[in-house]
């Protein structure tokens, strides 16, 4: 193994010219992205480099909060809407990357690390360094084939439901009004509230990645009927790739079936971008695996790896993430219920 020098602080243009470049740089990794996460979501951005010599070979932004007595660092902190990030790099530096890494987690007393890869690592290199693995999973849909094939490529009930929309006259508008976020935000706001969840992203983040990105890489679509909007999805796309970022609708229209004209609507869209690859990012919860197995991707392998720096620190992240649904339900519950001092009966 060839040891790699870190830097704790790599330039911006440096940083830029380097994710354009390498193959393994995503628009997550781009300075405007991280910047907005860095705004809206806290914490410090740390902007990793190796260097074999003077020469740069790797990358790693890392995001550093403090949890109770815990720090921890994540690329991504917050996985909602940036499914990908970690290191740009390629894998022969892998192994002397994680070293570094964890000497420079040492170092900065880091008690949790957590570090989301776009690909398929095998064991062998990462468990020497003290890493363990989560497999997750998505859905991506090659558009290499023709419209009419991608479309004989969905399932029964999809194609079904494509149908059912556009006969109920559900129509799709591609979104190019900013002010739009503002119903965005409420419509997906509500979504979680009413699966008694609390919403990861403020609504800043969002006019954030319009500002960034609206006239680039960021594509808006929402379903119309009848002059109001029940659904809508977000997507960002890069190089070969279109990802399917966000969604949400109103529960009451979802016999409608819009979400599914919406996902034709941007597939179809993706290839005339000239994409090759549809990401529906993430597909481990069972009921949107459904939804997204059910237009013809392949499921796919990418890896989430994490190091505590000691057993306690493990124990902990167990069990956090054993109760945290169940604290974060009493938390809320506590605050609907709470009012001037008084619990309402």
């Amino acid at each position: 193994m060839n040891e790699l020098t870190l830097k704790d602080q790599v330039s911006i243009d440096e940083w830029d010219t380097f994710v354009s470049a390498h193959r393994t740089g995503t628009i997550f990794h781009a300075t405007p992205w991280l910047e907005t996460l860095r705004r809206n979501q806290g914490g410090t951005l740390l902007r990793l480099g190796f260097y074999q010599g003077a020469e740069l070979v790797g990358l790693l932004p890392l995001i550093v909060k403090k949890l109770g007595p815990l720090r921890v660092a994540a690329s991504p902190f917050t996985v909602e809407d940036t499914p990908y990030l970690g290191f740009v790099l390629d894998r022969v530096h892998l192994d002397a990357s994680l070293a570094a890494v964890v000497d420079f987690q040492r170092r900065s007393r880091i008690h949790f690390l957590r570090l989301l890869q776009r690909e398929d690592l095998e064991p062998a290199s990462f468990e020497h360094n003290g890493f363990t693995a989560i497999r997750k999973h998505t859905h991506i849909l090659d558009l290499s084939k023709s419209e009419d094939e991608i479309w004989k490529g969905f399932e029964g009930r999809c194609r079904t439901h494509v149908r059912k929309a556009e006969k109920e006259g559900v129509e799709i508008k591609e979104i190019h009004e900013r002010d739009f976020l503002d119903t965005y935000y409420d419509m997906i706001d509500r979504l979680y509230r009413r699966q008694a969840l609390k919403n990861p992203n403020c609504r800043q983040f969002y006019l954030d990645l319009w500002d960034a990105f609206a006239r680039t890489n960021l594509t808006i679509f929402a379903a119309i009927k009848d002059q109001k909007c029940i659904a809508a999805a977000i997507f960002v796309h890069e190089r070969d790739r279109y990802y399917y970022l966000n969604g949400t609708s109103l529960s009451e229209y979802n016999h409608l079936c819009a979400n599914n004209l919406i996902q034709w609507t941007a597939i179809k869209h993706a290839k005339s971008c000239g994409a090759f690859f549809f990401d529906f990012v993430g597909s481990d919860i069972p009921r949107l695996a459904k939804f997204k197995k059910s237009f013809g991707g392949e499921l796919v392998v990418y890896t989430c790896l994490e190091r505590p720096s000691a057993k306690w620190v493990s124990l902990l992240r167990n069990q956090f993430t054993r109760y945290k649904g169940l604290i974060g339900r009493i938390a809320r519950f506590a605050k609907g219920k709470i009012r001037g001092g008084a619990i309402e009966r």
